[in-house]
């Protein structure tokens, strides 16, 4: 984890692989080491109350690129749907009373920057490159490295980059606002844009 001062608070980011089962130790170990007045979660808000309610079966995989990323992910471990590093999050902040906060983009949010974001072309070539996909070699020595590879290859294009740019913004500010009121966070972050937003978070020391 790398802590940032974020006004009067320390802020701790993890970034964790999502859907990677052996990720519920690392959450685990972090939650009781750094024992934060509240946890941030790289999710929506309405992400965070389907977890709430979850139950232990398997969800089902929704996308074509899903299942591209759970089978090559496979080769580290066990990988499960919804995410067990936030899953795992949610539950220990329920069984020790510590707020949990969903600081992605709302449903809403997220459709209004994809439609400013991304083209029609580059919705159309999407389609195109998903047939690309599978057969695209990520051959990679870690869980990390796979999943950093795989986002840069379905987020190659400038608009999608750019609302995945757009989303480190908005959990980077949501966790700036979270510290205004919270002395000691822990913000379990997926991998993929942790780096981003620990960037956005020290520009906003202050």
């Amino acid at each position: 984890m790398e802590v940032v001062n974020v006004g009067t608070s320390k802020v701790a980011i993890l970034p964790v692989v999502r859907g990677l089962v052996s990720e519920e130790r690392k959450v685990e170990g972090a939650f009781k080491k750094w024992k934060s007045s509240s946890v941030a979660l790289s999710i929506s808000k309405e992400e965070l109350e389907a977890l709430k309610q979850f139950k232990d079966e398997m969800a089902e995989l929704e996308t074509f690129e899903e299942e591209v990323y759970v089978s090559r992910l496979s080769k580290f471990g066990e990988v499960k749907k919804p995410p067990p590093c936030f899953l795992k999050a949610v539950r220990l902040c329920t069984e020790n009373d510590v707020e949990c906060v969903g600081v992605d983009m709302t449903e809403d949010e997220y459709t209004d920057a994809y439609c400013h974001f991304v083209s029609t072309f580059e919705v159309m070539r999407q389609s195109w490159f998903k047939k690309k996909l599978q057969s695209k070699s990520l051959e990679s020595e870690t869980p990390e490295e796979f999943v950093l590879k795989f986002d840069q290859t379905v987020n190659k294009s400038k608009g999608f980059k750019e609302l995945e740019r757009e989303r480190e913004r908005v959990i980077a500010h949501k966790i700036w606002m979270l510290a205004k009121t919270q002395d000691k966070i822990m913000a379990v972050i997926e991998i993929e844009r942790a780096d981003g937003v620990l960037s956005e978070l020290k520009k906003k020391r202050k």
